[in-house]
């Protein structure tokens, strides 16, 4: 190979890995700042949220578990009422 085209295989190894460099910097910038401003937003929509207090917390919290507790109750009734069933008529 000659030496003018070393040089300039060369030269284009070093532009191609510099404008990929530049093109993913890029890239991240862009990223980074969608980023930053999605949180921004989050932060002032954060901002409007009406929390509920710690009394409406524990009521909250007090149904779901009741309804849970009533729940799993009933299907398991049910499970057992039909595995009976099928244990009868199966024999």
């Amino acid at each position: 190979m000659r030496s003018a085209d070393r040089r300039l295989k060369a030269f284009y190894e070093v532009f191609r890995c510099g404008v990929i460099r530049d093109f993913r910097m890029d890239r991240i910038k862009v990223i980074a700042e969608k980023v930053r401003q999605f949180l921004a937003g989050s932060k002032v929509e954060l901002k409007k949220v009406t929390w509920p207090t710690p009394k409406q917390t524990l009521a909250s919290t007090s149904v779901v578990i009741i309804v849970v507790i009533i729940v799993s109750v009933f299907l398991g009734i049910v499970d057992f009422g039909l595995t009976k069933i099928v244990k009868l008529v199966l024999g």
